[in-house]
């Protein structure tokens, strides 16, 4: 199943929920998706990128009204993957990578990146391997 009808069932799911806030949160997030995606069917990487734009989004208007989390926050939250730790980030890079092949290991950087692709902050791995 999609992430998009996921998304879209999960939405039918929380009608049952009293709780207005969840349900209005997903009528939020499949209009952005509906207005952002020409497609009826867009693929995964389409509608994580329309998510990661607006978890971004309400996490600095939460910032900017100092509230630690919303509902909204948390349904969207709820479908992108959970991002790699610096541990788990290094020992991914060791156990696949082969340092001694290359002079610098920034030059890992591309390949990495390509493989851990949305679960790893790039900032996270452009520091360890600047550590390394």
């Amino acid at each position: 199943m999609s992430l998009f009808s996921q998304i879209r069932n999960d939405f039918n799911d929380s009608k049952k929920n009293p709780n207005r806030e969840i349900i209005s949160a997903y009528r939020v997030i499949l209009a952005e998706l509906s207005n952002k995606l020409d497609t009826k069917n867009p693929n995964d990487d389409q509608v994580l990128g329309v998510l990661r734009q607006l978890y971004k989004s309400e996490n600095q208007m939460l910032e900017y009204h100092n509230k630690p989390t919303s509902d909204y926050l948390k349904v969207v939250e709820g479908y992108l993957p959970v991002m790699m730790d610096e541990t788990e980030i290094k020992t991914y890079i060791l156990e696949n990578f082969d340092l001694g092949s290359v002079k610098n290991a920034m030059q890992l950087m591309k390949p990495i990146m390509a493989n851990l692709k949305g679960k790893a902050d790039g900032n996270l791995v452009r520091k360890i391997l600047e550590g390394i």
